[in-house]
């Protein structure tokens, strides 16, 4: 994808975090893979970072990108829409929980490798700007006051059935 990306001229730098292991087969090839982009300028690798450095990286970016090939949880999808930031992400499990109606939030089959490129693509070549309302919404969904209101008229309920 991000060659595609590279290839059509667009300006980009897709920062990837997390551990990578290099002596691990897939490690290697993907580290091979990112040695001309990012001698292009388009990836970098940032590795394992802490909270703080991992919330600066949230808030310095437009977009974000989350595209797992099985099922995954929506906690980091939460949290990069609770800083407003654009989302791109697989149809898969809690992603369509959290991103589903969200303004500007893309979900695309797991595979669909082509879309995701084509949506990066556009997104970039309209100026690749933060989308309005994202943090609002999921404020209102997801804020811990929200969510324990919640839990509240759940047991009401559980034990207004009981009696």
């Amino acid at each position: 994808m991000a060659q595609a990306l590279h290839r059509q001229g667009l300006s980009f730098e897709l920062r990837f975090i997390g551990r990578l292991n290099p002596a691990d087969p897939y490690g290697a090839a993907f580290a091979e893979r990112m040695k001309p982009l990012a001698s292009a300028g388009c990836v970098r690798h940032l590795g394992e970072l802490s909270t703080g450095e991992l919330i600066r990286q949230f808030d310095a970016a437009a977009g974000f990108v989350h595209f797992p090939s099985e099922e995954a949880f929506g906690l980091v999808v939460a949290e990069a829409l609770a800083r407003g930031l654009k989302f791109f992400g697989a149809r898969l499990g809690g992603i369509v929980d959290v991103a589903e109606g969200v303004p500007g939030a893309e979900l695309l089959a797991g595979d669909d490798w082509a879309g995701l490129t084509c949506a990066i693509g556009g997104w970039i070549k309209n100026g690749g700007k933060r989308p309005e309302g994202t943090a609002t919404l999921i404020r209102q969904r997801y804020h811990p006051v929200v969510v324990a209101q919640r839990h509240l008229e759940i047991y009401r309920e559980v034990l207004g059935a009981n009696n």
